[in-house]
């Protein structure tokens, strides 16, 4: 996050909830959220470490993605866009948040290869954003209509009832 006014980035690492058990997570108060607003890299390491440490080895499939981004969106209200590092093999727990966010999300996916999970694929879309792997950038992801398709490395995506579904020949 960073605005034009404050031109200190604010950064936002999530853990999923500081160690907290599954059965102890609610959506969208999952918790483990660490931000600082710096322009200084060791401040942003050393809350990154703050909150792997917090986090205590994490482990579980699912991660409090929305919460994070929505906790960040209030931390920076004027901040135009939001950046969301991703682990393409992790669902959201709180995908069904995903309405609130009122900001474009530019999604890096780390891990992608030959299958993108579409959780990510509708965030950049429903938020107006954009979806970055090592080898494509998908960019006016809103754009996309009901029926269309569009190819992704070797996987092909159609847009179903709003949702992206994988199409195998």
């Amino acid at each position: 996050f960073r605005s034009e006014q404050n031109k200190k980035g604010r950064f936002v690492f999530f853990n999923d909830g500081n160690g907290k058990s599954s059965r102890q997570k609610e959506v969208g108060e999952t918790g483990g959220i660490y931000d600082v607003a710096t322009t200084d890299f060791a401040e942003v390491v050393a809350t990154a470490k703050q909150c792997m440490k917090a986090g205590k080895g994490g482990g579980e499939m699912m991660e409090n993605d929305v919460e994070a981004i929505l906790r960040g969106i209030e931390l920076c209200p004027d901040c135009e866009e939001v950046i969301l590092i991703a682990d393409n093999w992790e669902n959201m727990r709180d995908f069904e948040l995903i309405d609130f966010i009122r900001k474009p999300v530019r999604v890096i996916l780390c891990g992608a290869r030959d299958i993108i999970n579409t959780e990510y694929l509708y965030l950049a879309k429903a938020t107006n954003g954009s979806l970055h792997t090592m080898h494509e950038d998908l960019k006016n992801m809103s754009a996309l209509k009901e029926r269309e398709e569009i190819q992704i490395g070797a996987t092909r995506y159609r847009i179903l009832g709003g949702q992206f579904v994988p199409v195998f020949d």
